[in-house]
């Protein structure tokens, strides 16, 4: 083995050093921030599931559908006067 093939060799593994400790690195903070949670994210999900559920409830309502057909009946009625 010649000077540059040992040379080239030494680049070779300390830059493949490098790669990998950096790609363990952030390996790592990936799976801590899968195990995190945020209990401010928790809360307004639970409240916007709460929100979402009103909703539902109120567009599932007979009322809201008659309400909406009687609208568009008066559109109906004022767009052809």
């Amino acid at each position: 083995m010649d000077f540059w093939t040992f040379v080239f060799l030494v680049v070779l593994v300390g830059c493949s050093v490098g790669i990998f400790e950096t790609w363990s690195k952030s390996r790592v903070k990936m799976r801590e921030a899968e195990g995190r949670v945020n209990p401010d994210s928790d809360k307004r999900i639970a409240g916007l599931m709460e929100r979402v559920k009103v909703l539902e409830e109120i567009v599932i309502d007979s009322r809201y559908d008659l309400k909406r057909e009687i609208d568009e009946l008066e559109e109906r009625s004022s767009s052809s006067r």
